[in-house]
């Protein structure tokens, strides 16, 4: 679900969450109050995998800056513009207890792409690192979990290879490598994993640069203009990546991935494989979600025409793309995987909404796998969210159905599958 606004939206920038409110607030209970205390602790990022009671006495302790709107104390956090509409809602609360808070408080999923999958195959080990078993004195951090396997990859080989000497002290930090980890659950490819840590990792060039810039072969370094790639050693002395070494650090990325959590291979096996299958047989690929949505995925080539115009005196090219009747083998495999995540994130949300909706509780709104509410409805909304996910799985056994209709597809296209011992077979001609 998208917005559809210039700018101001609560889908947008922090500055633009920030000077956002629901049209009607509430007095805070003290329910409320506690997770409005809760939020406040999340933005400025203080204990934010920390119990609740943690982050609430964070906010207590440190109520002097708060309410004073300390400048330099506010600019050290994590979402300033919205810490600061925190802030301004504190001080309102201590000039009057009765004011009507009317801020967004929301609730953000832990890696929603690994709740999903480790749900589908209920599996323990890996939905326990993302909070999905139920823990009241911590919140299981799966980024900083894989940080030190990860590094520990990379030193490795950085020392068993001259190429990559570089990477031998290498030191990738917890929020340098939550996009590669995040999106590794969506296939991302390892060119895509490289752009997001050259995005993470790239600084201007400086005269600090000049000598060292000198010394590396340009080919190789990464191709942007006035900027350089940068990692740090764990004592922070700077180290410059080159392409290559990006190449490598996200194929060693996503290998560790897969051999801490081997389920995650099998799950991606088998959706590749079953992406490559109907592409052989030139059939779609299709399935029904928990909502009752019916998807189709067919991905088609398309054929670039450059068109030149000239208007006054200038000339542009527009391209225009021409679709092809043949399917686009790639796109289908990079695809599935994402489609399938994204498709049961919106089951999730459209069945909450829905239920919600139904007991006239107050306001909800989604950006993705987050959903904000006000304070005092928080802690229900914390509960649904739970109660939905749960409902999504118990309730459709989404694996067996998708593979189900996957056969029934095959079947119904004339051709013939035959189990034999554990694997099933599609007989494509007599031989």
């Amino acid at each position: 679900l998208y917005t559809h606004s210039f700018y101001i939206s609560y889908q947008g920038s922090d500055l633009s969450l920030a000077i956002l409110q629901f049209w009607k607030g509430e007095v805070l209970s003290e329910k409320g109050l506690y997770y409005f205390y809760v939020y406040g602790s999340n933005l400025y990022g203080a204990f934010s995998k920390e119990s609740f009671d943690i982050r609430v006495n964070w906010v207590k302790e440190h109520m002097n800056e708060i309410i004073s709107l300390n400048k330099e104390f506010i600019l050290n956090a994590k979402s300033p513009f919205l810490f600061s509409a925190f802030c301004l809602e504190v001080i309102k609360l201590m000039k009057d207890k009765s004011v009507e808070i009317k801020m967004p408080v929301f609730l953000d999923a832990t890696c929603s792409g690994i709740q999903h999958l480790s749900a589908m195959v209920a599996d323990f080990e890996l939905g326990n690192e993302v909070n999905l078993i139920y823990n009241k004195d911590k919140v299981q951090d799966i980024y900083q979990l894989l940080t030190e396997p990860i590094n520990k990859a990379i030193n490795t080989f950085g020392e068993e290879s001259k190429e990559y000497k570089s990477l031998s002290k290498l030191y990738l930090s917890r929020d340098d490598l939550k996009q590669p980890i995040m999106t590794q659950n969506y296939n991302v490819s390892v060119f895509g994993m490289k752009e997001q840590l050259v995005n993470r990792l790239n600084k201007p060039i400086n005269t600090n640069y000049e000598t060292d810039l000198t010394k590396i072969n340009l080919e190789n370094n990464y191709p942007k203009k006035n900027m350089v790639i940068t990692g740090f050693t764990k004592d922070g002395q700077e180290i410059i990546l080159n392409n290559k070494d990006l190449v490598m650090i996200s194929i060693i990325i996503k290998k560790v991935i897969f051999n801490e959590f081997p389920i995650l291979k099998e799950i991606y096996d088998y959706f590749i494989s079953v992406v490559n299958l109907m592409n052989k047989l030139k059939l779609q690929v299709n399935w029904i979600t928990p909502s009752g949505a019916h998807i189709t995925q067919n991905y088609l080539m398309t054929h670039k025409i450059k068109i030149k115009w000239n208007y006054g005196n200038k000339s542009k090219t527009n391209i225009i793309r021409k679709i092809l009747n043949k399917t686009d083998i790639k796109k289908q495999k990079n695809a599935i995987i994402p489609n399938i995540i994204h498709s049961l994130d919106a089951s999730h949300l459209m069945n909450l909404i829905d239920e919600w909706s139904k007991s006239e509780i107050g306001p909800v709104i989604s950006v993705h796998d987050c959903f904000g509410t006000l304070p005092n409805t928080t802690d229900i909304l914390l509960f649904r969210l739970k109660e939905e996910f749960i409902f999504l799985y118990t309730n459709n056994k989404f694996l067996k159905t998708f593979d189900k209709r996957l056969i029934l597809t095959i079947k119904d296209n004339n051709y013939i599958v035959e189990k034999k011992r554990k694997n099933r077979y599609v007989l494509v001609n007599d031989n």
